[in-house]
């Protein structure tokens, strides 16, 4: 007869540590996801820009003059 966790103990353990190791990655993931949400990435004034006359919104030479501007 073993002593202690018995004949299959090892294999407890490991099923204790893979639930921890989980439960570490869920709290990463969750503290990555509150982090992105209250600090977005700021977008320069140059990608906000090129976005407007990807959309039609200015002309080419109104895009030109103030890209100009922006550098």
């Amino acid at each position: 007869m073993m002593e202690g966790f018995g004949e299959h103990g090892w294999e407890m353990g490991l099923g204790w540590m893979s639930s921890l190791v989980a439960l570490v990655f869920v709290i990463i993931i969750v503290v990555l996801l509150i982090r992105n949400f209250r600090n977005p990435r700021q977008r320069s004034s140059l990608d906000i820009l090129k976005d407007r006359y990807a959309r039609g919104e200015i002309s080419h030479a109104e895009f030109s003059d103030k890209k100009r501007e922006l550098r």
